[in-house]
């Protein structure tokens, strides 16, 4: 109804992500406004390249979930699911222009450089950031995590994607 969202979650497995954003591109096309966790209103980058996206979420399991996940050699430090909130046009907030959302863990290279794959207006692209102390943006930078908006001034553009240098700016959105 006018006014209202509509929130689907569902487990990340790759069918059922599969289907989620095709709905996603359908929504979108039929005039639906996606709040979250999408920043591009246009196709899905994810599904355009045929990869799955999720967000994970830490949390710490009831004592026999616990137990029987050690028992199984399975990893449940951080569940993944997918998500996808909608909302008519006329009624939703836009994101801030250059937004991105962070949609991987933070991954590090052989030279210290740190980076996490983001998905914006542009798809999906690479921020990193080198290894290093002092720059205004450092902290903001050690706290992202999957699933997080942020917007990124005055990074240099790299082969892979944005580089933050001495003069970037972070800050965070939703």
């Amino acid at each position: 109804r006018p006014g209202g969202h509509l929130l689907l979650i569902e487990p990340a497995t790759h069918l059922l992500n599969a289907e989620l954003l095709t709905l996603r591109d359908a929504a979108a096309a039929s005039g639906l406004f996606i709040t979250a966790p999408c920043v591009p209103q246009g196709p899905c980058p994810a599904r355009a390249e045929g990869v799955a996206c999720h967000a994970a979420t830490r949390w710490t399991p009831p004592p026999l979930t616990e137990q029987l996940t050690r028992a199984a050699f399975i990893s449940k430090e951080a569940p993944a699911f997918s998500y996808l909130c909608l909302a008519a046009e006329g009624h939703a907030d836009r994101p801030p222009a250059g937004a991105l959302r962070v949609i991987s863990e933070r991954l590090t290279n052989k030279a210290g450089r740190e980076r996490v794959v983001t998905c914006g207006a542009d798809g999906k692209q690479s921020l990193s950031a080198p290894p290093g102390q002092g720059e205004a943006w450092r902290a903001r930078w050690r706290q992202l995590s999957r699933g997080d908006g942020v917007v990124v001034e005055g990074a240099e553009r790299r082969e892979t994607g944005l580089g933050l240098t001495a003069g970037s700016v972070v800050t965070g959105w939703r």
